[in-house]
């Protein structure tokens, strides 16, 4: 339901396509699949090596591989085995390259065009963020100089942090956003002095959280220093903008934050350290809404 491109076939047989969900991920699929045989797909990507027994195969598609932000120019390579026998194999491949097949055969203004360009310079200034592999930036050849001049909205939602209240057995908040194979915002709270999780109750959008039986979106951890983390995870490309609305108490008081991706963004776009990122993020959340649209 989240494949925002088209599918590309680098043959006849084979096909490569993305899948902008909860994180970026490429998808392989193969035309005339049989639903009754095993495959064995074995993908190599980044320096690891992944293998994965597959049945019962649906739409054509065989595996699909999380990359991270920083990880768009990284080639692929896979292969498939149907009952033990090697029927494919393909070499190299990246979401770059996906990328610059798009590119060069759309021109600006076209949807996708304008979605593949955006994500490639999210993946740049992502990598120039973080300094990894400097010398293969996803931007290349495609560089959007406009960027640190980009001014994102920071008044109203998605943009603007809401929080009313105060819990008074919640000493500190801290919240932060993770990027890296999922799109995911951990909202961090340091309890008070002799007090515990146990003291505490949870709410996402109005609904009390059982910590033994969290939705598949929500997780709740307990750090050894008694710190507790909430973290929202499995955030779409087109759920960017939505606003969380995260309470903790403590039976007496209440302190409730409205917060979504974009909130994190539009608050450190003028930082030092990922101001430009956070910029080609927003540009990127844009080309996503008008891909959808």
């Amino acid at each position: 339901d989240y494949d925002l491109t088209a599918k590309w076939k680098g043959d006849e047989s084979f096909s490569w396509s993305l899948a902008l969900e909860d994180g970026i991920l490429v998808k392989f699929g193969m035309k005339d699949l049989d639903v009754n045989a095993q495959y064995k797909v074995q993908y190599s990507f980044d320096g690891s090596t992944t293998v994965e027994n597959v049945t019962g195969v649906k739409d054509y598609t065989l595996v699909a591989a999380r990359c991270a932000t920083t990880q768009m120019t990284k080639p692929i390579s896979i292969t498939v085995e149907k009952d033990g026998v090697e029927v494919k194999r393909v070499d190299e491949y990246s979401i770059r390259q996906y990328c610059l097949n798009k590119l060069e055969s759309n021109t600006p203004g076209n949807k996708l065009y304008d979605l593949c360009y955006a994500l490639l310079n999210y993946g740049g200034y992502a990598q120039v963020h973080f300094g990894y592999d400097m010398d293969n930036l996803a931007y290349a050849g495609y560089l959007d100089i406009g960027i640190p001049d980009v001014q994102i909205p920071t008044t109203g939602a998605p943009f603007e942090r809401s929080i009313t209240g105060k819990c008074d057995s919640i000493s500190k908040t801290v919240i932060s956003l993770s990027l890296q194979y999922m799109t995911m915002i951990n909202f961090c709270f340091t309890p008070a002095t002799g007090k515990s999780i146990d003291d505490l109750a949870f709410y996402v959008n109005g609904v009390e959280l059982k910590l033994d039986a969290l939705p598949n979106n929500i997780e709740v951890e307990i750090l050894s220093d008694g710190r507790i983390d909430l973290r929202i995870k499995q955030i779409c490309a087109k759920d960017l903008d939505t606003v969380y609305t995260v309470a903790v108490t403590d039976g007496s008081s209440t302190k409730t934050i409205k917060y979504s991706v974009m909130t994190f963004v539009a608050r450190n776009q003028d930082s030092n350290t990922m101001g430009n990122a956070c910029k080609a993020f927003y540009k990127y959340y844009l080309a996503v809404k008008n891909y959808m649209d």
